[in-house]
């Protein structure tokens, strides 16, 4: 490192450390009108337009995107992030985002590699994060057929000290589990190093609702 490029190893780092007040933000694109119908949907604490909500939901946690966000690199933001409490909120933040031409990007734990999180810099429709955050309960299991209904914003953690109650396991535990979500498995056909008991998540899915926010297993 010293004779490659220059880097005394033996000196500790000064740059100090970001302030999220000094990072630009670009200011959100949702019209008041949108805010407003998505607020009738889920309540008014269940949307955000701060500058904070929408950074947190742009960026997922690879070192790519961590490095970007501490040098204030930050082209596109979400401008709009909505909490859904049930399918039929789910279902209604769609059809009218579909109706208004404005692009949904689902969110689970946030623990993302893949960028799939990041709105494209030069999108000029109105961008909502989906947060599936609320949607984490185990709906119903049927001991007969070893399947369960489970929303897909349970977290790893709540997921499986739902199912240990009823006596019961999920089998899946990824490296990112105690911050990833069910949906998120689903949606990236999650693996990991501790898959080889019961198989990838592939292997254990049965079925997902159209809509995504609840899936048997």
């Amino acid at each position: 490192m010293e004779k490659v490029i220059g880097v005394d190893l033996r000196q500790a780092a000064s740059a100090p450390r970001p302030d999220f007040a000094d990072l630009e933000v670009p200011d959100s694109r949702a019209p008041e009108k949108f805010v407003d119908a998505l607020s009738e949907i889920v309540g008014a604490n269940s949307v955000a337009v701060d500058d904070m909500a929408r950074v947190v939901h742009t960026y997922g946690k690879s070192l790519r995107d961590l490095v970007r966000v501490r040098a204030g690199a930050i082209a596109r933001t979400p401008d709009v992030v909505v909490y859904p409490a049930d399918e039929a909120e789910v279902r209604a933040v769609v059809d009218m985002a579909v109706d208004l031409d404005a692009v949904i990007i689902p969110f689970g734990g946030g623990s993302n590699i893949a960028g799939s999180l990041e709105p494209h810099a030069d999108e000029d429709r109105v961008v909502v994060s989906l947060d599936l955050g609320r949607l984490r309960r185990v709906l119903d299991i049927d001991t007969d057929s070893g399947t369960a209904r489970i929303q897909a914003g349970a977290l790893g953690p709540d997921l499986e000290a739902q199912l240990n109650e009823a006596g019961w396991t999920l089998g899946h535990f990824p490296e990112s589990f105690t911050h990833s979500t069910l949906g998120g498995w689903v949606a990236t056909r999650s693996s990991g190093m501790q898959s080889d008991k019961y198989g990838d998540i592939a292997d254990i899915v049965r079925d997902c609702a159209s809509y995504g926010p609840a899936a048997s297993w």
